[in-house]
């Protein structure tokens, strides 16, 4: 197939960091001599083999979450883990590309640059993609302007190195091993097979938070089902299932499972002060349940490496207006929405694919970034009427500041403003605010990946920007009627909202957090357009986007065309702890486990407190990137963490409409589900050591399972750090004693 663009359409990416002259509100990311150009990789049908793995990325108590602005809250500890989930695909001739969904709030370019610069070894970093689900309640402290790490971001502001770091390393960890089993598979003849199913009717999960402005969009409205609200209809129901298949010996045996679907996972409160990944996180756990299921059935196993384990990770699509369908905000509704959507993605998954021949796969991918300040479109065949362009500086609006309709921040109120007109229009800039550091390049790509085309963008597109989007790129890159592109948001990079002009205008928290002006949706059509037809088939003419440079508007080349630094607020700040991890050890007085039933959370729920280090000194997630559990309950003799029982109620059907409860392959007890929430509470006395407090939720196969015998709590794990790890008493459950302290045992909990 032709490539109509040339090379200069595709990124340059820089890998490398020297030390910068500037002062301490500036980070070098990288310095010219590292410019490297990669050409597009041209989509030629052929087999292509895949690899998965896990990265815990569940720092230690102590850092903000990235919340709701200012009124981020201190993480004290955790509920679900976080986790980077790798999808490596590699093509017969050893090429690589990446696709990682992580829990995290928002991808900074300096995390992708981190990351890739630790495998530049393995793949360009234009064929790294990194994702975030933006659940709110994962950490901060990793975004390279100051408007997302300064006063307004958190109650606990700052950039910290540490943080990037920690998070850059356990993800390279992820995406090497992930490729090292693609690799096992090319060298073992073991291909993999990629089926797209879709559904459009997933109602019930979102609801639209901004209804006024979607309103004045005048797109034709969807049916929608009868008996729900007016915000419950103006949602995006679609949802995109990739099911990542290996062949070995004619069979199909999944390894992955990758969910393309549009809505805030922000169930729980903005007063949350776990880390979690919110109802994406209760989905994929789901998921991932029924794909041990699956790998059983077909007698591949489960093993107990992390490129052995089966994945599913969930992309977030066009949410920018969509919040999820809660009215309390309690774990409960996080509970029934995560499981809601995580069964409708089962219902897609087993659906493919069938037994058949694996077929030639299509994997290839074009990437660029682009300068955003007075980028603007020079031509556009086909359309009609004035060219978009994007205003000279970003600039936040006064309803950004406010907040969402359904998270609002404390600043609600605040009315100190000025309208800005120009090319920033109606919008009104608060004027008693400093002014903040915001991005000034867009990270773009587009990937092709089996039967579909997906556009990258490092923004929240609203329901119906995302809808223009797609349906613009399928024109532009000439694709077949009916065939859409997806979307994947929040991709490689932070540039807060894309909305429509209709509703920029009115300028709700979606078209005032939009930072270019009315004309940012446009803009980037174009450019990713720019994009599709490097990997299209030939068509007629071409799009032309300009960029301000030096001398000057010229013709966007994207050769080297990237910020030399990142503005930060203040020095470096290191929020994640006093110590290096694992040198709990040495603290006096560690241990002094005690375990109660938490009568007033009904039966089956159990509080345990211990003594322990700070919440620094303590390796929360062991093993760089390999995701092993910190609490885990075992049997009285040896380390064996202590299984649910294999007995499937039945081995034959594979329908996922109910997931065995008490059949999990590999399903163990420990904190890598959904039924522990662990924090740190006040330090007590002099010695050094710290309250910790884990309370354990069992359900009833869980419960029946830790009262068959004496059990022991295991804390921490010693790879890497002898001694870290604490070991409780034998306990029988059945017998402990009540909780006669239950504030303690129910100051973190959600409900």
């Amino acid at each position: 197939m032709a490539v109509r663009a040339p090379w200069a359409l595709v990124a340059v990416w820089l890998l490398g960091c020297s030390p910068c002259a500037a002062p301490w509100s500036a980070r070098c990311l990288f310095t010219a001599r590292d410019v490297a150009v990669v050409p597009p990789r041209v989509p030629t049908p052929g087999l292509v083999y895949a690899g998965v793995a896990r990265a815990d990325v569940t720092p230690p108590p102590g850092p903000s979450q990235f919340g709701h602005g200012p009124d981020a809250v201190v993480a004290a500890g955790y509920w679900t883990r976080l986790y980077c989930r790798a999808f490596v695909f590699e093509t017969a001739g050893g090429e690589r590309t990446a696709v990682v969904p992580c829990d995290l709030a928002a991808v900074s370019m300096l995390l992708h640059r981190a990351v890739a610069a630790r495998l530049r070894a393995e793949l360009p970093a234009q064929r790294l993609f990194l994702t975030a689900t933006h659940t709110h309640a994962a950490p901060a402290h990793y975004l390279e302007t100051d408007a997302y790490g300064g006063f307004l971001s958190s109650r606990a502001p700052g950039f910290d190195q540490r943080m990037l770091d920690f998070l850059a390393e356990r993800i390279a960890r992820a995406v090497h091993d992930a490729g090292e089993a693609a690799s096992r598979d090319r060298d073992g003849g073991r291909p993999a097979r990629l089926s797209w199913t879709r559904a459009e009717d997933v109602y019930g999960v979102a609801r639209n938070r901004s209804l006024p402005a979607w309103r004045l969009d005048p797109e034709e409205r969807p049916q929608a089902p009868a008996g729900l609200s007016d915000e419950e209809r103006a949602v995006d129901p679609t949802l995109e299932v990739l099911r990542v298949d290996r062949d070995v010996a004619g069979a199909r045996v999944p390894i992955g499972v990758l969910a393309f679907f549009a809505v805030h996972p922000t169930v729980l409160p903005h007063d949350n002060a776990l880390f979690g990944g919110d109802l994406f996180g209760v989905a994929s756990r789901r998921v991932e349940r029924w794909l041990r299921q699956r790998r059983a059935r077909l007698g591949a196993g489960t093993g107990a490496g992390a490129t052995e384990d089966p994945l599913a990770g969930i992309v977030n699509t066009n949410e920018g207006d969509l919040t999820a369908a809660a009215l309390a905000h309690t774990e409960g509704e996080c509970l029934r929405l995560g499981e809601r959507l995580g069964d409708r993605v089962l219902d897609l998954a087993a659906q493919g694919p069938p037994d058949a021949p694996t077929a030639p796969e299509v994997l290839a991918s074009a990437y660029a970034e682009l300068p955003l300040p007075g980028a603007a479109v020079e031509r556009w065949p086909g359309r009609e009427g004035p060219l978009p362009s994007l205003c000279e500086a970003p600039l936040f609006g006064l309803n950004a500041v406010w907040g969402a309709s359904d998270h609002p921040t404390s600043l609600r109120g605040f009315e100190l403003d000025v309208l800005t007109g120009g090319c920033h229009g109606p919008k009104r800039r608060p004027s008693a605010l400093p002014v903040m550091g915001l991005p000034e390049t867009a990270p773009l790509g587009v990937l092709r990946l089996g039967s579909r085309w997906i556009a990258l963008v490092p923004a929240e597109l609203t329901l119906t920007a995302g809808r223009r989007l797609l349906g613009e790129l399928s024109r532009l890159a000439g694709l077949p009627e009916g065939d859409r592109p997806v979307l994947a948001g929040l991709a490689n990079g932070y540039l807060q909202y894309v909305a429509t002009r209709e509703e920029y205008a009115l300028q709700r928290y979606e078209g005032a957090s939009t930072l270019y002006g009315p004309g940012t949706l446009e803009v980037l059509t174009a450019a990713l357009g720019s994009l599709a037809r490097a990997l299209g088939p030939p068509t007629d003419g071409g799009l032309s986007v300009t960029v301000r440079g030096p001398d000057g508007p010229e013709r966007w080349a994207a050769l080297g065309r990237v910020s030399p630094q990142a503005e930060l607020l203040g020095p470096a700040r290191d929020r994640l702890g006093p110590t290096e991890p694992g040198r709990a050890a040495a603290v006096a007085a560690r241990g002094s486990f005690r375990v109660c039933r938490l009568r007033s959370r009904g039966d089956g729920v159990w509080c345990v407190r211990w003594r322990d280090g700070a919440p620094g000194a303590v390796q929360l997630a062991p093993g760089v990137g390999a995701g092993r559990p910190w609490l885990r309950f075992l049997g009285v003799a040896g380390d064996a963490t202590i299984a649910l029982p294999a007995t499937p109620s039945d081995t034959i059907t594979d329908t996922p409409s109910a997931v065995e409860p008490g059949w999990d392959p590999g399903g163990l007890l420990d904190d890598r589900g959904l039924g522990f929430h662990t924090w740190v509470a006040s330090p007590e006395g002099d010695d050094g050591a710290w309250d910790w407090v884990a309370v354990f939720r069992a359900g009833p196969e869980e419960a029946a399972a830790l009262r068959a015998g004496p059990v022991r709590l295991r804390v921490g794990d010693d790879l890497g750090a002898p001694g870290a790890a604490l070991t409780s008493p034998a306990w029988d459950l059945a017998a402990a004693p009540p909780c006669e302290d239950e504030p303690a045992c129910t100051a973190r909990l959600p409900d």
